[in-house]
């Protein structure tokens, strides 16, 4: 099977340290860097956990391609390593020079992944164009809502995003495909509650979005054209997406399943 994951990507750097005083300039802690890591971020890290999970789980039933921004988006996070506690995080060249040129589709794709941090790689032009070219499209975006978005067979987003959207004038039209990430509760899609079955002691949430997305799609695709039951398959994606989640917000930094 043919997937395309597309969006923005950048690199997530994770600089772990110890505080140990105040800096005598400033009310304000002094790290005392220790490690160092890099990894992608964004558009990459779905990429990198849909081939993870793909090698582990559905012994790469998926042929996964990116399509992306070349130059590079920085988020650069200093922890103190012993709390586990974020000081600060520098963003560096938030936004793509690059844009999405719409002749890269050049496959036949049986299903799309976006991931859409609204970094200027894709416009609400290439995301319209984007949904009609796949039988299965899955989005997760940092853009308002438009007309656009209809196209999309499953729409991921946040609760506090679902909050800021519940007004749009067509948001009934999405309700019953969009999957509403709720943390420690689980995930809601329309009226249905899906709750993780093994909660697990959060140490950091950062790339848990992706870790979802990307399994929820395979899950999904996985097993869409041998059953009847859609509903049900529903379900059973989002406690897998609910468990790949969940091992991952118990480490540091950005992981994968």
């Amino acid at each position: 099977m043919k997937l395309l994951v597309i969006g923005d990507k950048c690199t997530d750097v994770f600089v772990y340290g110890s505080v140990d005083r105040i800096c005598p300039e400033a009310p304000v802690p002094v790290l005392k860097s220790d490690k160092q890591t890099d990894n992608p971020g964004m558009a990459g890290n779905v990429y990198v956990n849909i081939n993870k999970i793909n090698k582990s789980f559905f012994k790469e039933k998926f042929d996964t391609e990116l399509i992306s921004n070349s130059n590079q988006i920085y988020k650069t996070r200093y922890v103190d390593e012993k709390s586990n506690q974020m000081l600060l995080r520098v963003d560096g060249h938030d936004y793509s020079d690059e844009r999405f040129d719409p002749s890269m589709l050049n496959e036949n794709y049986d299903a799309i992944v976006v991931a859409d941090y609204d970094k200027g790689f894709l416009s609400e032009e290439d995301l319209q164009l984007i949904s009609e070219v796949a039988p299965y499209t899955f989005i997760d975006t940092k853009k308002n809502f438009g007309d656009w978005i209809l196209g999309y067979s499953f729409i991921k987003i946040n609760e506090k995003e679902w909050n800021e959207t519940s007004d749009w004038e067509k948001v009934d039209e999405i309700k019953d495909k969009c999957i509403v990430t709720l943390g420690s509760e689980g995930a809601r899609i329309g009226d249905r509650i899906i709750p993780i079955v093994h909660p697990v002691e959060v140490r950091d949430l950062s790339g848990a979005g992706d870790t979802f997305m990307s399994a929820f799609s395979l899950w999904y695709l996985d097993k869409v054209e041998t059953t009847d039951y859609v509903e049900e398959l529903i379900d059973s994606s989002i406690r897998f997406a609910n468990q790949m989640a969940s091992r991952v917000v118990s480490h540091q930094g950005v992981t994968t399943p």
